[in-house]
């Protein structure tokens, strides 16, 4: 009984054992498969950016060399109106000043008050 014992204790150890190492292989398999994907990926990654980079490359080469930015031509200057003076160009008299017009009047019964340079 006691032999059967230790036989047996003996053997789950070596079957243990076993699955230990087994364990440990299969481990180190894994490992090295994803240390592959992991440079296929790397690669993949680079190529992506070549392809990328390739048509900016051959822009640059293509542009032509120009110095700095002209400047935008100014705004034409416009005409400045010309103001006249109804008193002193007209040659009447200067010292008399039109007689007022009566207030105009709206049909609400407000007086109208016109900006002096449309008397």
């Amino acid at each position: 009984m006691k032999e059967l014992k230790a036989s047996n204790a003996l053997l789950n150890k070596k079957l243990a054992e076993e699955r230990r190492v087994e364990r440990e292989r299969l481990k180190k398999e894994r490992e090295k498969e994803k240390e592959r994907r992991a440079k296929e990926h790397a690669q993949k990654k680079q190529q992506k950016e070549k392809e990328k980079k390739a048509p900016n490359l051959q822009k640059t080469a293509k542009q032509p060399k120009k110095g700095k930015r002209a400047a935008s031509n100014k705004p034409a200057p416009k005409n400045k109106r010309v103001k006249k003076c109804s008193n002193g160009a007209s040659g009447g008299n200067s010292e008399e000043s039109p007689p007022a017009l009566p207030p105009k009047i709206t049909s609400r019964g407000r007086n109208i008050t016109i900006p002096k340079k449309f008397r």
